[in-house]
């Protein structure tokens, strides 16, 4: 069926409840039910969309702030990165933590510097570690599945430099869609982590891209890519190919600001 999470991760995003400035953003079920995880460094909020009613307030862990990842498993627990420990922590839908997993190193498991998340259709949670350079995939328990390195990536997409994976989402069809701190492209690779093909290159341009800060797949399998620097959104289709612009000028024009 529908997967009941939808996932955006913007560097910055202003959100409907009393216009907060997110780091990241994460939105789970539908209609009436429908629920959004504001993440600041000091606070997580979650409220309802419809009412904008706060359900929950969530402080971090003492000596210690939120990240820029957050994402909505498909029963309703939210997790977060932080950005002082090497650590993933698991929340309820009250804001109670449940659990934590992850270890500083660079070890099966272990986190040197986790930045985004993203769960797949088949509920397995991607994680970025920009630190080590490579994407982790864990169970919604915490539990280490596999990885994918650097050096397999760099193999396969056959370009210099160094490839550093900063934000990741999950395409229907199980493709992993990143995109490059180092390039600024966005990569796509299928399930098994081999590469597939970039999108974008360096420009403002239409197709091309300043800072992708932000990624989502649409339900066919659009790729939707928000950069900062350009103050918009383009949307390709799965075979890279530019479909849309959103912002000012843009197929849909609207002032998007610094808030996409």
């Amino acid at each position: 069926g529908e997967r009941a999470w939808r996932f955006l991760e913007p560097m910055e995003v202003q959100c409907t409840y009393r216009r907060l400035s997110c780091s990241a953003v994460a939105v789970h079920g539908e209609g009436g039910e429908q629920v959004l995880a504001g993440v600041q460094p000091e606070v997580v909020r979650i409220v309802t969309v419809v009412s904008e009613k706060e359900v929950a307030k969530i402080l971090p862990r003492a000596h210690s702030e939120f990240g820029f990842g957050a994402a909505f498993s498909a029963c309703g627990d939210l997790y977060v990165t932080c950005t002082t420990s090497p650590y993933i922590c698991v929340y309820d839908r009250e804001g109670w933590l449940v659990r934590e997993f992850g270890a500083e190193g660079s070890g099966e498991g272990q986190l040197g510097n986790p930045s985004r998340l993203a769960f797949s259709p088949e509920g397995e949670l991607f994680v970025t570690d920009m630190g080590n350079g490579r994407v982790q995939v864990f169970r919604e328990d915490g539990a280490f599945v596999r990885e994918f390195r650097r050096q397999h990536m760099m193999s396969l997409m056959r370009f210099g430099g160094s490839f550093v994976p900063c934000h990741v989402c999950v395409a229907p069809d199980s493709s992993i869609i990143c995109s490059d701190f180092v390039s600024k492209k966005v990569h796509v690779f299928d399930g098994e982590g081999r590469f597939v093909r970039s999108i974008g290159s360096h420009g403002d341009g239409d197709g091309q891209l300043l800072d992708p800060s932000g990624l989502c797949v649409g339900a066919r399998g659009e790729i939707l890519v928000a950069d900062m620097e350009r103050n918009d959104v383009q949307v390709f289709s799965k075979e890279g190919a530019l479909l849309q612009r959103i912002g000012v000028g843009g197929d849909t024009d609207v002032d998007l600001g610094r808030d996409v």
